[in-house]
Order: structure tokens, then sequence, then C-alpha cells
């Protein structure tokens, strides 16, 4: 965000494009604002423990990170949050889709 869009074209047209959509959604006259939030969220939620394993795949390279990369600790509580993430995420949808009171 801090490179001009010179610097950062793409990025900065993507990010740009993406603030426009929000503002031309919320413009939609009786949308409830409230429950497409709600929905958005789960789905932030849901690819939450997509974006998490391709970051600690990234941290975990050693070619990229040099000695900065995770050890076994963080490892473990990294891929632990993945693991805890995806099974609430599947007892939301459980609960959600078919009714299992969680």
């Amino acid at each position: 965000v801090s490179r001009s869009f010179k610097e950062a074209p793409v990025f900065q047209s993507i990010f740009t494009g993406l603030i426009i959509l929000g503002v031309l959604i919320t413009l939609i006259p009786g949308l409830p604002i409230f429950e497409v939030l709600v929905i958005l969220q789960d789905l932030n939620a849901a690819m939450l423990p997509i974006l998490l394993i391709f970051i600690i795949l990234l941290i975990n390279n050693r070619r990229l990170m040099g000695r900065h990369v995770n050890n076994l600790a963080f490892n473990v509580i990294s891929w632990g949050t993945v693991v805890l993430i995806t099974i609430l995420i599947i007892l939301f949808l459980l609960n959600q889709i078919f009714g299992i009171p969680l």
C-alpha cells in the first residue's frame, strides 16, 4: 500500500478495484448489509486455513527465509492452529447445513 501506482500497478489496481467493488455493493438499495457482512465473515473463516497453510509453507522455506524459518515448537503450534480452525469450520458448516447442534 505504501508504494505508488507506478511502482506496483497490479497491486494498486486490484486494491483500488476491491475498494470500488465494496462501495458499489453497499450502495445496492435494500441490501441487508448485516447479513452480507456475516456471510463474508463466514467466507473469510473458511479461507483462513488455506491461507495459513501457504503462509506456513513459506515461513518454512529455508531458501526464502534463511535462518528465520520456524522451529519445531512454532510448527506444532502453527499446524495445530490450522487443524483446530478446520475442525471448527467443519462443525460450523454441519450446524448451518444440517442443523446438527454443537
